[in-house]
């Protein structure tokens, strides 16, 4: 008992063995029951994230959709590129910085010079179109080193 007792005296030796007997009771616990330790960790997670939640409205990104109810107040899609230059202008009156542009707007058409100056207006690089992939025609590739 007397050497028991000098083992946990000493401070470190008492939190090794803590630490030790965790690990171990931590090891069994897993092999024996991997899927609730899953379960505690998505809990915890859940907790951590509903503890440090702001309670601020995220303004950071911010989703605009083009809903039933705009389609029937301005018209159906596809809208005139004057339609999104001033579209675009009211988003920067709110201090949109970033405009991410869902769209693919293949050739020019009346307005496309009035969309490009109002994204211009704003920032260098404030607007994102989405990618319209133009595929090459299959060209034959003169490797040389047939088989490779």
């Amino acid at each position: 008992m007397g050497t028991l007792r000098l083992f946990f005296r000493s401070a470190w030796r008492g939190r090794l063995l803590a630490l030790a007997g965790a690990a171990f009771i931590w090891a069994v616990w897993w092999s024996l029951f991997p899927a609730s330790l899953h379960q505690i960790d998505e809990r915890a997670s859940d907790l951590l994230w509903r503890v440090t939640a702001s309670p601020e409205p995220e303004r950071r990104v911010i989703l605009i959709d083009i809903d039933d109810a705009s389609l029937s107040r301005i018209g159906p899609w596809p809208w005139p590129r004057q339609t999104l230059a001033d579209l675009t202008r009211k988003l920067d009156e709110q201090g949109v910085g970033l405009k991410l542009f869902d769209a693919v707007f293949p050739e020019p058409r009346d307005g496309t010079a009035a969309l490009a100056t109002a994204l211009a207006a704003h920032d260098a690089g404030s607007g994102v179109f989405g990618q319209h992939p133009r595929l090459a025609p299959a060209r034959r590739s003169h490797h040389p080193h047939p088989g490779c």
